[in-house]
């Protein structure tokens, strides 16, 4: 088993600001205007990914795997975590595996009550998403580890020990993902902006795949001469009172020239929530478009968004239990496809699955 984590790159900003004896630190100045090498490096980056990519290509097993396992999915009452468990599901059951699913609330007491039913079901495999600190589940993932069920991890927060003697032996959406598409939304706003002094990123401090989404995008940010403007939110008022604490912080601060989201799930209705509070809106942008946000690239009314591997994760997460089944080694972190969305290329973003899935792994697996 590979337990090495891949080495996180440098981005072509970075090496431009470099070329161009730009300062990286601080960034808490007025930023002026900005370097033209670094609006080209960025520029550069938002064509690159402007393509639809492929799903990855997984390396076909050494062995058919075996029918009759039984895995756990430990997901979030978010529709979205529904809905792309629902995915893993859909993989496992093409395995001719028995996936059973718990739904925790976002709170450390449910959570660590899902992990500890999850461990008196006795499955093969468990599979989870990160919604809380890892340390509030220590003593779960020690038992599963001494009941010798592995246990894979979906957007674990960037510090999170992976393979090895971990009780997580592989993680998808991992932090080399999530720091590829943060820096991809920094390098939109990059691209785009006149100055960098207007920069609202709204995120949940309580998930901490969010919070180093906002750590990359900020240092990104910073790093082209700019600042950010932390929005901090309880993800759980998403279809509640989110949009109006978001109206209620842009009347606030009118002078919000992009006003940038953790997930494009949290922003459902809000263009409309602006109209009706009779508010000038700033450039939205988001990650992991859903059907609404793309109407609402469409329409202009969200600025763009990065589409990535998401959907595809939850392939990932089985293909490596796929591999532990019959005895194969696994990398310990995995990325997937990636791709920036706007007005002109709205149509082409896959709301889902990226093309080649179920089709690339189902080969993979001598299935087909």
């Amino acid at each position: 088993m590979k337990t090495t984590t891949k080495s996180l790159s440098v981005g072509l900003l970075i090496a431009a600001l470099a070329l161009t004896g730009c300062s990286t630190g601080g960034g808490s100045d007025s930023s002026g205007g900005i370097d033209p090498a670094v609006k080209k490096a960025a520029q550069a980056q938002v064509d690159k990914y402007q393509g639809e990519p492929q799903a990855r290509q997984p390396e076909t097993l050494s062995a058919k795997p075996p029918t009759g396992k039984e895995a756990v999915a430990i997901s979030c009452p978010l529709p979205i975590c529904t809905e792309v468990t629902g995915l893993f599901v859909e993989a496992t059951k093409d395995l001719g595996w028995d996936t059973r699913v718990i739904v925790p609330e976002f709170t450390p007491e449910s959570y660590v009550s899902a992990f500890e039913s999850a461990i008196q079901l006795h499955p093969d495999y468990l599979y989870y998403i990160a919604t809380q600190p890892n340390d509030v589940i220590t003593t779960q993932l020690e038992k599963a580890k001494a009941a010798g069920i592995p246990v894979i991890v979906n957007s674990p927060a960037p510090d999170t020990k992976i393979g090895g003697d971990s009780p997580q032996v592989a993680a998808v959406a991992g932090a080399n993902q999530v720091k590829q598409y943060s820096e991809l939304m920094a390098d939109i706003v990059v691209a785009d902006a006149k100055d960098l002094d207007h920069i609202t990123y709204m995120y949940d401090p309580a998930s901490p795949a969010y919070v180093y989404q906002y750590q990359v995008f900020s240092d990104r940010i910073k790093a082209a001469g700019g600042k950010v403007a932390p929005f901090e939110i309880n993800q759980g008022d998403a279809g509640a009172t989110l949009l109006g604490q978001i109206t209620s912080y842009l009347q606030r601060t009118p002078d919000t020239e992009y006003f940038v989201t953790a997930h494009d799930n949290l922003i459902i209705g809000l263009p409309d929530a602006i109209a009706t509070a009779g508010l000038e809106s700033p450039k939205i942008i988001g990650q992991n478009p859903g059907k609404d946000n793309i109407e609402y690239l469409k329409k202009g009314t969200e600025f763009a968004t990065v589409q990535w591997g998401s959907f595809d994760a939850h392939w990932d997460a089985a293909d490596l239990f796929a591999r532990l089944s019959v005895g194969d080694s696994i990398d310990s972190e995995l990325n997937g496809s990636v791709m920036v969305g706007t007005k002109k290329n709205a149509d082409q973003i896959p709301l889902t699955t990226f093309p080649g899935i179920p089709d690339n792994y189902l080969k993979a697996w001598r299935l087909k």
